[in-house]
């Protein structure tokens, strides 16, 4: 059975107000100190403005989680100041996610940020003290009050 992965985050875009999500790649990669743990995402053009927000959603990603690697969701929706806020969604096998610090790596535009520290309770899905979950990466940050989840399916 496939665990779920859970992110909802935000963040400050190379070109601010002007970031087109739908023109950008989009990808989620988690490692530790074993490696990488979970890589995905979707291509240039692969996520389409709906309304006023940018949307992927794959129904079959639990069931099929080999096409675009167990994405089930990713939305996009700008915020005032050129900021974005995003949520992923992910079906994948997590198994190898068993050290205490993670890393989340997200990448756009040619641009990436990082959550470094976070935490991973195993059995519970969340962050329970012993790690940063505000830390700013090597390589940019996410706002503070993300939320980042993973659970066994």
């Amino acid at each position: 059975k496939l665990d779920y992965l859970y992110l909802k985050a935000g963040f400050n875009p190379p070109g601010g107000a002007a970031y087109d999500p739908e023109s950008c790649e989009f990808e989620i990669q988690i490692s530790n100190a074993a490696g990488v743990i979970y890589s995905g995402g979707l291509a240039a053009g692969e996520l389409p403005r709906k309304g006023t927000r940018w949307f992927y959603k794959d129904r079959s990603a639990r069931i099929n989680p080999a096409s675009n690697d167990g994405i089930g969701l990713i939305q996009m929706a700008p915020r005032p100041g050129g900021f974005w806020r995003f949520q992923f969604k992910a079906f994948a096998n997590l198994d190898a996610a068993t050290e205490s610090n993670m890393t989340l790596r997200m990448t756009t535009c040619g641009a990436y940020y990082c959550l470094e520290n976070w935490c991973v309770a195993p059995g519970e899905g969340s962050c329970d003290g012993g790690g940063d979950n505000h830390h700013e990466g090597l390589c940019g940050s996410f706002s503070p009050g993300g939320d980042i989840h993973s659970r066994p399916g």
